[in-house]
């Protein structure tokens, strides 16, 4: 059976580490502040122009880095609905 997400697509290159999807100044902050600063250094105003459901494709190395553990909570505070697979992600 086949699955289909549909979604507006938010396209990213290479090498977009953790640092860039979860700025360190907002670590301790709330879920959903860190959120609203989800990707701002690729992109800004990321956090106001995604809307719930929208998509997040990116290259290599995706997710690389620190490992830091709010890169996934700043795209799902977003509003992102799937993201590529973080592999740093599954050794952490």
């Amino acid at each position: 059976m086949d699955s289909v997400i549909t979604g507006k697509v938010w396209k990213f290159g290479d090498d977009i580490n953790t640092d860039i999807i979860s700025p360190a100044e907002y670590m301790d902050a709330s879920y959903e502040v860190i959120g609203k600063h989800a990707m701002e250094r690729a992109f800004p105003g990321f956090a106001d122009a995604i809307a719930r459901g929208d998509i997040i494709v990116a290259g290599k190395n995706f997710g690389s880095g620190s490992s830091r553990e709010t890169a996934q909570i700043a795209l799902i505070y977003a509003g992102a609905v799937s993201y590529t697979h973080l592999r740093a992600h599954e050794t952490s």
